[in-house]
């Protein structure tokens, strides 16, 4: 693989934040396997925000590769999860995207029932399994015991 740096052309950048809650902590808490329940949680707490590269939010000049946005929703204390998306196309036109996870406080981070860690972990997991395919009826009929 080539560690070229190659310029990006045109593009976009959204973040998903996952908000905390006592039910996303219950979840990470009990390690539960009730993805379906998981996934209700996660999209009641989660917001998208999308990020801009023109000069008028918080992003430095225009095109300058800078992305900035605002989110407001901080009326709890705890971890925010942050999975931000990069979605840009080189100068041959072939697709790129790139994930970024992070997190940030409000308040005390004595005050967290979990860690961040916990949370990006378990939601990392979680998310794995909700892009699994479902399965067919025909192939839940054919597969073997």
């Amino acid at each position: 693989m080539n560690n070229e740096k190659v310029p990006l052309a045109g593009g976009a950048v959204t973040a998903e934040i996952i908000k905390p809650g006592a039910d996303v902590i219950r979840m990470v808490q009990a390690q539960s396997t009730q993805w379906t329940m998981f996934k209700d949680v996660l999209q009641n707490n989660s917001r998208t925000v999308t990020l801009y590269d023109d000069g008028n939010h918080n992003d430095y000049k225009a095109g300058d590769g800078i992305f900035g946005g605002l989110f407001r929703e901080t009326d709890k204390k705890g971890a925010y999860l942050v999975n931000a998306t990069i979605r840009r196309q080189k100068q041959n036109g072939d697709p790129v995207e790139k994930q970024i996870t992070g997190s940030f406080q409000v308040g005390p981070i004595a005050d967290n029932p979990i860690t961040s860690s916990q949370s990006l972990r378990y939601t990392r997991d979680a998310k794995r399994h909700f892009q699994r395919p479902n399965p067919t009826q025909q192939q839940l009929e054919t597969a073997e015991p």
